[in-house]
């Protein structure tokens, strides 16, 4: 799980990532499936966690109207915890073509959070990680500023091999008001409709073809779904 990353305070990953919107039913037809071939994630209950993202974007929402405009290259900004109790937190900046897929984390204390939450970016200048002054730079310069919260439980399950993760999301929440993130009373509000949730497969080089075979018996094509830009279409209205 993400969370054993916190112990890093820089992470440059590539993957490959394919994402389905399917039911809970189907998704507990091949939870024994993919029982047989990978392992749980060792965090959390059974291999589910939970998972609260705070986004930032432009003062023109860039970010957001790439994703409606379907820009081949998508990038998210967010801070993610795992615990409401979490003492530090990841700051992500994800690059997206296509499905394949590049994610920068550095750590922040939960007091820095909160600091990026009010629009201060300064502590981002006493980082000397390049990811810290790349970020303090774009947050800056584009006006950044926080936009919505989304919160999920995530089952999630692992193989070695070309470090393979398939996850299921579910009971996903964004919130109308982007301030919040480490308080437990923030209005959430169902991004998706009841019974369903998001499948995503992440891979390095090649997908294995045990799981392979598995994830093929989907009776559904992938989408490019966006938590994030769901959750704006909430505020929206």
């Amino acid at each position: 799980m993400e969370k054993k990353d916190l112990k890093k305070s820089l992470r440059n990953v590539f993957r490959k990532e394919i994402k389905y919107v399917i039911t809970r039913r189907e998704f507990y037809r091949i939870s024994d499936r993919l029982d047989a071939v990978m392992q749980r994630d060792s965090h959390g209950t059974n291999g589910t966690y939970n998972i609260r993202s705070l986004y930032f974007d432009s003062l023109s929402d860039r970010d957001f109207h790439d994703n409606l405009d379907g820009v081949m290259e998508k990038r998210k900004i967010r801070i993610r915890i795992y615990d409401l109790a979490d003492e530090n937190a990841l700051l992500e900046y994800k690059c997206k073509s296509g499905s394949d897929s590049r994610k920068k984390s550095l750590v922040i204390t939960r007091e820095e959070a909160m600091a990026l939450e009010r629009r201060s970016f300064a502590s981002l200048l006493f980082h000397d990680e390049e990811l810290a002054a790349f970020l303090y730079n774009k947050m800056t310069q584009n006006v950044y500023q926080p936009r919505t919260i989304v919160v999920y439980d995530r089952t999630a399950f692992t193989y070695p091999v070309s470090d393979v993760r398939v996850t299921f999301d579910h009971n996903i929440m964004g919130s109308l008001s982007p301030f919040g993130l480490f308080d437990e009373h923030v209005p959430l509000y169902p991004l998706m409709e009841m019974g369903y949730g998001v499948l995503e497969v992440k891979y390095n080089e090649f997908l294995v073809s045990p799981i392979a075979r598995i994830i093929a018996d989907i009776d559904h094509l992938p989408i490019a779904n966006s938590k994030y830009s769901d959750a704006r279409f909430l505020a929206y209205g």
